[in-house]
């Protein structure tokens, strides 16, 4: 037996001196712990107790190692999540820039495209008094323009009324910009009725071109107008009232009833303070459908009625500085003459204005 242990001290004594050899606490601290239990066999207990403390320290170190080897690992990680959160940083501010030279670019667009569309109508008004024995043709001129215009106009300004909504809804967008996003977007509402009422007037115009007649619910029509306005109204903390009834049925061109009342209702939020109100009415009177829409705004005098539906009407900025063409409501009285439609107004300066038109009831 004792034959064996002495073995096995020779072939461990000579391990450990491999292992010293090759520098491996692991093989280090195998032998060590080998050569403790050897000794310890053989009645040597002090240096089974070296040997048992050598491969104790062998076994610290592993354990250092390992745990250095964890914190390496952690500080990796660690350092690869702050370049993620950099690189995440860096490219919100690129989005951020981009957002804003395409705003810029946008509005600059915009600007322009309004600018040839008021030079071509400035233009085509000073032709027609000029040429007076011409005024047929470039009536008919006048007419292509806008619907050209118009076509060729709305797609861009509805791409950035589109982009606009992106920013406002953005929550990564600051403040300033946000503000001219919902700038842009009450300003290309404004641009894009206007687009579709010259488009609805250069159809209608036309030559050969017939009215769309059929029976409609104006309550409903109503109710879209309000929601496709909700964020003018909105900005203004307005209240509309809508009293017609949705189950009211009429006859009548549908799409003239709907672009006149916006651009009634449009027109009464413009020159409406904070925090008013919007009523809009309706009744028969005989062979006729009526339908009101008043507000407590700052009002008109005379004069300013008397130019409402004409050509050399004055835009009047809004109580929140909203600008306009004046084109509207000339448009809006020339759609109801196509169809037998009337409209009018009424107004005292600082006590509101309501606005009211009329389609003729069909006879049974």
């Amino acid at each position: 037996m004792n034959g064996d242990l002495e073995t096995a001290l020779k072939k461990a004594n000579y391990a450990m001196k491999l292992a010293n050899q090759v520098g491996t606490n692991r093989l280090q601290q195998i032998t060590s712990s080998t050569l403790s239990e050897v000794h310890a066999y053989l009645g040597n207990y002090e240096e089974a107790y070296w040997y048992k403390s050598l491969s104790l320290q062998h076994d610290d170190s592993l354990r250092n190692v390992k745990v250095k080897n964890q914190l390496e690992l952690l500080t990796y990680a660690d350092q690869q999540h702050q370049l993620e959160i950099i690189e995440r940083e860096s490219e919100l501010n690129e989005y951020k820039a981009e957002s804003r030279r395409n705003l810029n670019i946008a509005l600059v667009i915009i600007s322009i495209c309004l600018i040839v569309f008021l030079t071509l109508l400035i233009q085509n008004r000073s032709k027609i008094k000029r040429q007076k024995n011409a005024l047929q043709d470039l009536d008919d001129i006048k007419h292509k323009i806008f619907g050209v215009v118009a076509h060729d106009l709305r797609s861009p300004i509805q791409n950035l009324f589109q982009l606009a909504q992106i920013v406002i809804n953005d929550p990564t967008a600051d403040e300033v910009l946000r503000k001219h996003g919902q700038d842009v977007v009450t300003r290309g509402r404004s641009v894009i009725d206007l687009m579709d009422n010259l488009l609805h007037w250069a159809k209608s115009s036309l030559k050969g071109t017939e009215q769309s007649i059929s029976e409609f619910k104006p309550g409903v029509v109503v109710v879209e107008v309000v929601e496709r306005l909700e964020n003018q109204v909105g900005q203004k903390k307005l209240t509309i009232e809508n009293e017609i009834a949705t189950d009211r049925s009429v006859i009548g061109d549908r799409k003239v009833f709907m672009i006149v009342l916006t651009n009634l209702v449009v027109n009464a939020i413009k020159y409406s303070s904070d925090g008013g109100k919007i009523t809009i009415t309706d009744r028969v009177e005989s062979t006729r459908y009526r339908v009101d829409v008043t507000d407590e705004g700052i009002g008109m005098n005379e004069k300013q009625i008397d130019d409402l539906f004409t050509y050399h009407v004055n835009s009047i900025e809004g109580t929140h500085g909203e600008s306009g063409s004046g084109l509207g409501l000339t448009l809006c009285r020339e759609f109801l003459d196509l169809i037998g439609g009337r409209i009018n107004a009424k107004s005292e300066p600082g006590n509101g204005t309501t606005f009211y038109f009329s389609l003729p009831i069909p006879p049974k």
